[in-house]
């Protein structure tokens, strides 16, 4: 049996599409007792959303997709420390980038008692 979509829940439910749509992500109001009957009917027809179609509603993967310039063999090290040792620096210099060189000395110096680096900020 194919499993059941959006649409024929919907013309099961007496609604539309969009209110099914709204009873479950719960973006908008849906009447107490419409989203009960839906839902109930989601599960004796054994509905459930396609997270293709909702990553294509709404453009987000829900992925973060990582590209390094590290030799594999180095990166994926027996504790990948290479590869989080470049991500950490590509995210400090991204964090980092508009602040001027004498701004970051102000805000950063070394402590002469110790081998620490401690903000010298208000």
């Amino acid at each position: 049996m194919a499993r059941s979509t959006i649409v024929e829940l919907a013309k099961a439910a007496g609604v539309s599409p969009t209110t099914v749509s709204h009873a479950f992500s719960g973006r908008r109001y849906v009447d107490p007792e419409t989203k009960a009957r839906i839902v109930a009917l989601a599960d004796k027809m054994g509905y459930r959303a396609n997270p293709r179609a909702r990553r294509l509603r709404t453009g987000g993967a829900g992925i973060i997709a990582l590209a390094s310039s590290m030799p594999f063999a180095v990166a994926a090290g027996p504790a990948r420390l290479g590869f989080l040792m470049e991500i950490a620096a590509a995210a400090a210099v991204t964090a980092l980038r508009g602040i001027s060189p004498s701004a970051w000395c102000r805000l950063w110096s070394p402590t002469p008692t110790s081998t620490r680096w401690k903000s010298t900020a208000p």
